[in-house]
């Protein structure tokens, strides 16, 4: 176990994080459709419709102060990764009603100098009626030349994947998902304490397009 991931760690250094997220590098994009908002890409994600479940709204998605740091608002965290963005639900039921949030769901910057992000596991949500819920989720990082997400910044609610490698790469990820209960604590599992290998190998997949078999085989051991 020691030697597999001592070879993994080996084989995903040539991906290496600046502030978790953000690098510099000379790479080309491919010019694939699914490939579209990764990388090195400006352009709109490509995939996969999602769409919200009949009585949710999403008010907002953004990063701020207000629901990172002000505890006289409620919000409730879930997710793993580096790439942090908020959303407000707001449930026009008279029900509580659970937001699932898939695998490989994209949040797309309105900046292009910012952080495209992806969900490698899937988020459940509930969202009691009538209230605006705040959540503060986490994911990964689609654009290693970009900066981080900071306060302030907007995002629109995109595609899923259908990138073959991010596909295969979220598939080994299946059942690894922290869980989240009804009042919104989070469950670390073992994905937490491998959030950067799992960054690095986002990064191989957005920016050269491959996922080593010795990459993924090691993944699947987490």
């Amino acid at each position: 176990m020691i030697k597999s991931l001592s070879a993994f760690a080996l084989l995903l250094s040539l991906s290496m994080l600046l502030c978790a997220c953000s690098r510099e590098d000379t790479a080309t994009d491919s010019n694939a459709d699914y490939a579209s908002g990764f990388g090195y890409s400006v352009e709109p994600p490509r995939g996969k419709v999602f769409t919200l479940p009949a009585g949710i709204l999403l008010d907002s998605i953004r990063l701020d102060a207000v629901c990172e740091t002000d505890n006289r608002v409620r919000t409730r965290d879930s997710g793993i990764g580096f790439f942090r963005v908020c959303i407000t639900a707001v449930n026009r039921t008279s029900s509580p009603l659970e937001l699932v949030l898939p695998a490989g769901l994209i949040f797309r910057s309105n900046d292009d100098r910012t952080q495209n992000g992806i969900l490698l596991t899937p988020v459940k949500l509930l969202v009691d009626p009538k209230l605006p819920a705040r959540f503060l989720l986490y994911g990964y990082c689609l654009n290693p030349n970009r900066k981080v997400t900071a306060h302030g910044d907007r995002y629109s609610l995109g595609p899923q994947t259908i990138h073959p490698q991010m596909l295969t790469l979220i598939k080994a990820l299946e059942g690894k998902e922290e869980v989240v209960d009804v009042n919104g604590l989070s469950i670390r599992g073992s994905l937490h304490k491998n959030m950067e290998q799992l960054q690095k190998t986002v990064d191989l997949i957005t920016t050269d397009g491959v996922m080593p078999a010795s990459v993924l085989a090691a993944i699947k051991k987490f």
